[in-house]
């Protein structure tokens, strides 16, 4: 992500789709405005920067945690409503909220959570060892700016 944003494109979004691919796999969307060799120099950069690490270490992490989630979920859906604030679905131990929020495309319309507009997260495993996956849907100004990437890591 720091090659691509350092070499002057956007990373739109970052995420994956399931709690448990094997192999993980992520997505970053990328995006970028300016001449087609500036642009390239990008993705290239990011793609060069994947090849490094993975040679450095091909064998990436099973996981984050030092012990397994449990084979069977069981998180208590209450505790989680309670800490956001807003019902959520819960299946098979598993729970997840989504908050849906209206926002206006450049054609003017508006879309909603029926158009994937909104901000989910479910959890899987157990009240003292879960994960957390989902999708934040924030506006430019409620995000903070990313320009400054570079001199924030340490």
């Amino acid at each position: 992500m720091s090659a691509a944003l350092d070499n002057g494109l956007q990373v739109t979004a970052l995420h994956n789709h399931f709690f448990f691919d094997e192999p993980k796999v992520y997505f970053m969307h990328i995006g970028g405005e300016g001449g087609t060799a500036t642009l390239a120099k990008g993705v290239r950069a990011a793609f060069d920067t994947v090849k490094k690490i993975r040679a450095a270490d091909s064998q990436p992490a099973q996981t984050f945690a030092p012990s397994g989630l449990p084979a069977k979920s069981s998180i208590t859906a209450e505790v989680i409503q309670t800490v956001l604030g807003t019902k959520g679905e819960a299946k098979d131990g598993m729970f997840k909220a989504t908050f849906g929020r209206t926002v206006k495309m450049p054609c003017g319309c508006e879309v909603g959570k029926e158009m994937g507009v909104n901000t989910w997260a479910a959890f899987a495993g157990a009240d003292d060892n879960a994960v957390v996956d989902g999708d934040f849907v924030v506006l430019e100004d409620e995000l903070q700016p990313a320009s400054n990437h570079s001199a924030n890591q340490a």
